[in-house]
């Protein structure tokens, strides 16, 4: 299935380029015809350069006295888009001779066809100036040959074989095409591995029953569903305990009140100084192991508590944690035991990242202060320190099983696309960088195994090219042999250009 569709994406693309050929059509072919054009005379080619423009120009042999059609192909290289408009002003110098043609606007988007005569054979130079609202920009093209004659016009036998790649300028404009040239960058070392998206610590509670008891519908018919937020401290259920639980809280609460109650009275002896220090010590010590037990089954340290229509009394258990019910394990209606799990509250706005190196590159993550990562769901790549995070710990021990170590990290989730129990892949920054060649992430296919890149050796010729690549750090990848800095490397629509090379070969000196 696979390669059906593989296929049929290639086949798309070779109708495309025959539609271009088509397309380009009549009148060029016909001017070709009107010029006379032996068979075996190849048509030539210029691809230029500047800081602003791409320049294509394709032209017949040029004869003295005969009309020649030039086509013209401009691109902006501010978008990698054809010139759309502007006015074209193309100029012939020879010696003491000068001949301009201006054409005021392209043909078609990106195209220019300017048909010049020249009346007589020689060397000339040529200059191309384009001025609109995309770009204005002079292109220098240097010498081409005029023939005085059909006849001198050299007769090339058969297409050199050659391994370029054809793929159009049409075909590049209708696409998200750019190239650029590999450059220095400083790119942080870095190991690839993997981890987990998980809850900050304190943003992660799980809500226990703390007592036997029954969930009566009629009094939690407000309580909070599965995916709501609550805050801290709101009510969360109600648990009717059994009759022989009402005893034990009746003492608890006593207990609790009784220990406030001589806690406030030995702060007023001690003010008058009625009493020593000690006592309000002993009284506050008492106090807070009395709270801790009312706080256990009521939630807080007021007085909570309601009472059930049967006048016994109810425990009200409440959120320890603003943040979203996860989970609810339990039902209405339903005898739940002490101790049970009630509720999972998460706080998705800040979690933690747990990755697992393995213990025998722990050498290398001493200094590690930051990671890139890439969730299991999409390409987007985040930076811990870019999401407000910061490393919590980089583990002592040693997993007996795995034998890795955990390093963990803590970041803010904006728009919560982190989600709890994602895998990622992760590159942790060792501490270390190095100023090297390096290219987008966007310009390497992986070719069973093998890195490969895609160069722009002309206006629509390329060449397949494999690389060693080195680390990869914040979209760039080092390169270690294979290009060099003068190398155009296509960096958006390689995936085009790859399947174009499955077609065919680009012909030399083609027909548009």
């Amino acid at each position: 299935m696979r390669k059906t569709i593989f296929w049929l994406l290639a086949i798309t693309i070779s109708l495309s380029g025959q539609a271009c050929y088509s397309s380009r059509g009549a009148e060029e072919q016909e001017g070709n015809e009107e010029q006379g054009q032996a068979q075996g005379h190849r048509a030539a080619a210029v691809t230029l350069w500047t800081d602003r423009t791409e320049l294509f120009m394709e032209y017949p042999p040029l004869v003295a006295g005969n009309p020649s059609t030039l086509v013209i192909h401009l691109t902006t290289l501010k978008t990698f888009q054809p010139v759309r408009s502007g006015k074209l002003t193309v100029e012939f110098f020879s010696g003491e001779q000068h001949f301009e043609v201006v054409n005021h606007e392209p043909a078609r988007p990106g195209i220019y066809l300017p048909e010049v005569t020249l009346p007589t054979g020689g060397t000339y130079k040529l200059s191309l100036h384009i001025a609109g609202e995309q770009v204005e920009d002079r292109i220098e093209i240097g010498e081409l040959v005029v023939y005085p004659n059909q006849d001198q016009v050299p007769h090339e036998e058969g297409q050199p074989a050659n391994e370029e790649i054809g793929f159009l300028k049409e075909q590049q404009w209708n696409t998200k095409f750019r190239t650029e040239f590999p450059r220095l960058r400083t790119l942080q070392a870095s190991i690839s591995t993997r981890g987990e998206i998980l809850p900050a610590f304190d943003r992660y509670a799980l809500v226990p029953a703390p007592t036997a008891g029954f969930v009566e519908p009629t009094l939690n018919g407000k309580a909070p569903q599965a995916g709501e937020w609550v805050r801290k401290g709101q009510q969360l259920v109600t648990i009717t305990p059994p009759a022989t639980s009402q005893t034990s809280f009746a003492d608890i609460r006593r207990e609790y009140l009784q220990a406030k109650a001589d806690y406030e009275r030995a702060g007023r002896l001690l003010v008058r100084e009625a009493v020593p220090e000690r006592r309000l010590k002993e009284a506050s010590l008492r106090l807070e192991a009395a709270g801790a037990a009312y706080q256990a089954v009521t939630g807080e340290n007021t007085d909570s508590y309601r009472a059930a229509e049967n006048n016994g009394l109810n425990y009200i258990v409440r959120a320890p944690i603003e943040g979203v019910i996860d989970r609810i394990a339990f039902g209405l209606g339903e005898n739940i035991a002490a101790g049970q799990l009630l509720f999972n509250i998460i706080d998705p706005r800040r979690v933690r990242l747990e990755v697992r190196v393995p213990a025998a590159l722990f050498g290398q993550i001493e200094n590690v202060t930051d990671a890139v990562f890439r969730i299991e769901s999409g390409g987007e790549l985040f930076r811990v320190v870019e999401l407000g995070g910061r490393l919590l710990s980089i583990g002592s021990q040693v997993d007996r099983q795995s034998r890795t170590l955990s390093v963990v990290f803590e970041m803010d989730n904006p728009q919560q696309k982190l989600k709890i129990n994602m895998f990622a892949e992760i590159a942790l920054y060792t501490g270390q960088s190095i100023n090297c060649l390096s290219i987008p992430d966007s310009a390497i296919l992986d070719d069973n195994g093998q890195h490969v890149v895609y160069l722009q050796t002309s206006g629509e010729s390329f060449l397949r090219r494999e690389i060693e690549t080195g680390i990869s750090d914040g979209g760039y990848t080092q390169v270690l042999s294979g290009i060099s800095d003068k190398d155009r490397v296509v960096t958006s629509g390689v995936y085009q250009v790859r399947l174009a090379s499955l077609i065919n070969a680009v012909p030399s000196g083609h027909v548009h």
